[in-house]
């Protein structure tokens, strides 16, 4: 079993829109792709009406990234990934979260932390040594940044 205390946990999550003291525990992060990716967006031509065969270039609307975060959890103390895993059962297709990622800032009074609005797209359990999942995440927006104090 792990040996993961609350205390040491780097990955929150909460309802969207929620105030931020209801953020609960998840893990500790393994693992993580795209978290700092904000998106993309196309580049589409077509042509000015007013201007005959002028083409004009312009861009399409923004593609958020996707991503994964892989996380060792206590399976003493699973609330956080209770609500990723409810929130990927939930049968109301648009149940959006927050998660907040915490960094290892020394000799602050709190870390650089990134938040990002989420659907969860995909949930995968590995039994191990230490419990591990891996969630496939849907951004909803930019990531957000809290430098640390």
């Amino acid at each position: 079993m792990s040996d993961i205390k609350s205390e040491e946990y780097d990955i929150f999550v909460k309802q969207k829109g929620a105030d931020d003291s209801t953020y609960l525990g998840v893990g500790c992060v393994e693992d993580m792709s795209n978290i700092l990716k904000r998106g993309s967006r196309d580049v589409t031509t077509r042509k000015c009406v007013d201007k005959g065969s002028v083409e004009k270039k312009q861009m399409t609307t923004i593609k958020h990234a996707d991503g994964t975060i892989k996380y060792a959890f206590n399976l003493s103390d699973t609330s956080g990934k209770k609500m990723l895993n409810d929130a990927f059962d939930d049968e109301n297709v648009d149940v959006e979260l927050t998660i907040k990622i915490v960094l290892d800032d020394i000799g602050t009074t709190h870390s650089t932390y990134i938040e990002r609005d989420v659907l969860v797209k995909e949930i995968s359990i590995e039994p191990d040594v230490i419990w591990k999942e891996t969630a496939s995440l849907e951004f909803i927006g930019k990531p957000m940044f809290t430098a640390a104090d």
